[in-house]
């Protein structure tokens, strides 16, 4: 008697549990939605300082690119923190070469005046020790 009594209370407390899974997005936390945020987000600045590093990195441009506005940032949170970075981008007037890049300005020069849009995703790990461009995509306006 007591071994059945045990058994419905393990499938009732699974049942509970499986239902409260399957009304979580329910409850307003959708785990493969997006949500918006901002700059302001723990780690979005350093986050998009080294998407711009690594695009520039990859870039075959002699010039650096530089954030000239901040479009859009959302983020996706399940075991890591992904951030999604709608910027533009502008030419600066500093080349890769250089040793001191501190006062990269943007080029004023109408005919070196280049924009882009850019799409970056950024992985942080857990506790952020490190940072990982997952995706980048840019074109010119």
């Amino acid at each position: 008697m007591a071994c059945q009594l045990h058994a419905q209370l393990i499938l009732l407390t699974t049942f509970i549990l499986v239902l409260n899974l399957r009304l979580y997005p329910v409850l307003g936390h959708n785990l493969g939605d997006t949500e918006k945020s901002s700059m302001e987000e723990e780690g979005a600045p350093e986050a998009l300082n080294a998407a711009v590093m690594m695009y520039n990195e990859n870039k075959s441009d002699l010039y650096l690119r530089h954030v000239v506005e901040v479009k859009n940032v959302r983020k996706h949170m399940v075991a890591r923190k992904n951030l999604f970075f709608d910027v533009i981008l502008g030419k600066t007037t500093c080349m890769k070469t250089q040793a001191d890049l501190t006062n990269c300005l943007l080029n004023d020069q109408t005919d070196q005046q280049e924009h882009e849009f850019c799409s970056f995703e950024v992985l942080l790990s857990y506790m952020e020790t490190y940072t990982v461009l997952m995706n980048s995509s840019c074109h010119r306006i």
